[in-house]
């Protein structure tokens, strides 16, 4: 097997396959005008995956106070919110993804009011 090399996609004709090869996996091509957003392309000779890659924030892992009214919890989850998006924002960073237990009710509740969205996708993570 010919070795893989990763680079940054570089020509018409890589974006061109790109576009081809992500209109039937994503629904998300809006991404791309993220300012970080960079795509990778693999390839042995020949381009073989590219990936769209970009930082993100987390808010991972709220733990709430069990005593605390829901109202409390909402307001809490907003001001989290907001002080990591103005953060992110100068990074460059375009999306914020809140990791909770699945099942979480309370919590899913809240975030649906303040704009998040469930995303139905795996999550894999690797520790770097």
């Amino acid at each position: 097997m010919k070795p893989i090399m990763v680079d940054l996609l570089s020509t018409d004709d890589e974006y061109t396959d790109f576009m081809s090869w992500v209109a039937p996996n994503t629904t998300e091509a809006f991404k791309l005008g993220y300012p970080s957003m960079r795509i990778l392309k693999a390839s042995n000779g020949k381009t073989l995956q590219f990936a769209m890659v970009h930082p993100v924030a987390v808010i991972e892992h709220l733990a709430s106070n069990p005593e605390a009214s829901r109202l409390e919890l909402v307001s809490a989850l907003k001001a989290l919110a907001d002080e990591v998006s103005a953060v992110s924002k100068e990074s460059g960073i375009s999306e914020l993804f809140v990791l909770t237990g699945y099942g979480d009710e309370k919590i899913e509740a809240i975030a649906e009011h303040y704009g998040f969205e469930l995303v139905p996708l795996s999550l894999w993570r690797k520790k770097i």
